[in-house]
């Protein structure tokens, strides 16, 4: 893994990853910013429905153009995704990144952007939407709408909306 150099992701959480500014600022108000105290290595706090959700990633990783992230929090529930990034190794790729969330509450969430599911998902309109991504240092961010998906990955109509992804990863797998 690329070792990247220690800076926060301020901007991305400051802009609200493409929310609108009331649901960023509930989401942060109500919640332990990382940022508050620094991070943690190989974690990952996903910001939905106003809950915060720590995952510990299992595995973490850049490779020349995406960052892979595979954890799980305490109660069982398993956070995957990639978030692409232009040649700068910064700029997110929104149409390329992916998100899910399984068995969180005995649901399955996924958000996709266009690109994403064109190469992955099971056909038919894409599941959610990621309305921004960024990589900064050893953090790892993305935003958007999470779909509520059935068996087979499939969006059921039903949103999750608002999501925030930040992650740190500084040691390599």
């Amino acid at each position: 893994m690329r070792r990247l150099s220690p800076l926060a992701l301020v901007s991305l959480v400051a802009a609200g990853c493409g929310q609108d500014a009331a649901t960023t600022s509930t989401t942060t108000s109500t919640t332990e910013s990382p940022f508050a105290t620094g991070f943690t290595d190989r974690t990952a706090t996903v910001f939905l429905d106003g809950r915060t959700l720590h995952f510990t990633l299992d595995s973490c990783g850049l490779d020349s153009r995406a960052f892979h992230l595979a954890g799980r929090d305490g109660s069982g529930a398993t956070l995957e995704a990639v978030v692409v990034v232009e040649d700068d190794g910064r700029t997110g790729v929104p149409e390329a990144t992916w998100i899910t969330v399984s068995d969180l509450d005995g649901l399955d969430l996924s958000a996709f952007g266009e690109e994403a599911w064109a190469e992955q998902g099971p056909g038919g309109e894409a599941a959610g939407r990621i309305g921004a991504s960024r990589i900064d240092s050893i953090s790892i961010a993305a935003g958007g709408d999470l779909a509520v998906v059935d068996e087979d990955g499939r969006p059921t109509g039903e949103e999750r909306p608002g999501f925030l992804l930040d992650a740190f990863c500084d040691e390599e797998d």
